[in-house]
C-alpha cells in the first residue's frame, strides 16, 4: 500500500462506502481483510501488517488508539475532537 498520504483517506473511503452499500463486500472485509483489500485497492498489504476491521453497531463503538511507543513529539497533532454524528450516542461535553 505505497499511495501517497494524500491519496491515502480517498482509498480508506472508498472501502468505507463499498462496505457500507455492498453487504457481501463489508462480509469478506471483515472476514479477510488482507486479501479484500487488495483486491479492492489493487495495492498489496505487506505481509509484517496486521489488519483489524471491528463493525461499529447500535450499542458498541470501538477506541483506536495510537501504537504505545508513538513519538508525539515528532507529530505534527492539532487539537480537536471528532464527533460522529451518525452515533445514536449523546454528544460529548467538553
Amino acid at each position: 500500500m505505497n499511495e501517497s498520504h494524500a491519496s491515502m483517506p480517498s482509498a480508506w473511503e472508498k472501502l468505507t462506502r463499498r462496505a457500507i452499500e455492498d453487504p457481501d463486500f463489508r462480509e469478506r472485509l471483515i472476514e479477510d481483510p488482507r486479501s479484500t483489500i487488495s483486491e479492492a485497492t489493487g495495492q498489496e498489504v505487506p505481509e509484517d501488517v496486521d489488519v483489524v476491521v471491528v463493525e461499529n453497531g447500535p450499542k458498541t463503538f470501538h477506541i483506536v488508539l495510537p501504537s504505545a511507543d508513538l513519538d508525539l513529539e515528532s507529530m505534527d497533532v492539532s487539537g480537536g475532537y471528532y464527533w460522529d454524528p451518525l452515533c445514536a450516542c449523546e454528544s460529548p461535553s467538553y
